[in-house]
């Protein structure tokens, strides 16, 4: 029979090792959602804030 710290030494590992897995693919997720995003361009009409031009001398 195995003793309780080798299971818990053991699942440790693999509960770590799986939530950087889950870390990489949100931010893989997130970027590529937003490069999607970015790329269609239609949050410009939905600005809170229009831009203001600065006139340069």
């Amino acid at each position: 029979m195995n003793s309780g710290q080798d299971y818990c030494t053991n699942f440790d590992f693999w509960q770590t090792y799986e939530l950087w897995i889950a870390f990489a693919v949100d931010e893989w997720l997130r970027g590529l959602l937003m490069l999607l995003r970015w790329g269609t361009q239609t949050w410009e009409s939905k600005a809170m804030v229009k831009p203001q031009h600065v006139l340069t001398t």
